[in-house]
């Protein structure tokens, strides 16, 4: 699996410029390509050791300003113009992408210190505990929800929907703080809240999110500091999609 920290940046830098400039083949990014890096990346199985972080950070944290540079200078925006332009919800996805990077590569971060410090824990719940919250997610939305006799039923399979995704990131992160301890689920909270947009922008009503999260919290009986927890972590759900 592709390092996530690494490549979502420039993933989304590409897409946007090329989705909002017809004048975007002047920009040279070739030049910011850098071999040894792709090498390196290549090598790293899903998730960068501090050793990995050591070696990659420096070459990736200058491939990211190369492109930032390349694409404020050969379209006369900034990067988060940019990206206001091609979709309101780009711009923080970038900013969000851009701040990771630079936290996961300072040393003397919080972040990097959490990261690392759960990171092979992490590892061996993220198989594990996807697969089991994703059956309990059908399960329960199987219960809570009657299923529609209504064909094309689009209300019906929206509210089915974000109850399943919501369901879904609060098992992980419940299960996580269980299995990994609550430095790994602050880690996973942290992406989750600058990558919202991106990872699960389901729930765009707000009333049908405020509804499925109280039906799933009372069906779990969560109550008290973890259903606080929960509610801001899924605050996110509740921006409506531009």
């Amino acid at each position: 699996m592709k390092v996530f920290f690494f490549f979502l940046f420039e993933i989304l830098l590409f897409l946007t410029v090329r989705g909002t400039f017809a004048g975007f083949e002047s920009c040279d990014f070739d030049k910011c390509q850098n071999d040894d890096l792709a090498e390196g990346l290549s090598r790293v199985n899903f998730l960068p050791n501090e050793q990995q972080l050591r070696e990659l950070c420096p070459k990736t944290l200058q491939q990211v300003a190369c492109l930032v540079q390349e694409a404020e200078s050969c379209t006369g925006k900034t990067i988060e113009e940019l990206a206001s332009i091609a979709d309101p919800t780009f711009a923080k996805i970038i900013t969000g992408a851009r701040g990771l990077i630079q936290d996961i590569c300072d040393e003397n971060s919080q972040f990097r210190k959490d990261y690392l410090e759960s990171r092979d824990c992490f590892r061996g719940f993220i198989r594990v505990g996807a697969r089991h919250c994703s059956q309990e997610a059908d399960s329960i939305v199987d219960i809570l929800m009657e299923p529609s006799d209504k064909p094309d039923d689009d209300y019906e399979d929206s509210r089915r929907q974000c109850l399943s995704a919501t369901h879904m990131l609060t098992c992980l992160v419940l299960q996580l703080e269980d299995t990994c301890g609550e430095r790994a689920q602050k880690v996973f909270l942290d992406t989750v809240v600058r990558f919202g947009d991106l990872f699960l922008a389901i729930c765009d009503d707000k009333e049908t999110a405020t509804e499925v999260r109280a039906m799933l919290f009372d069906y779990l009986e969560l109550e008290g500091d973890t259903r606080s927890k929960m509610e801001t972590a899924l605050s996110y759900l509740n921006r409506r999609r531009r």
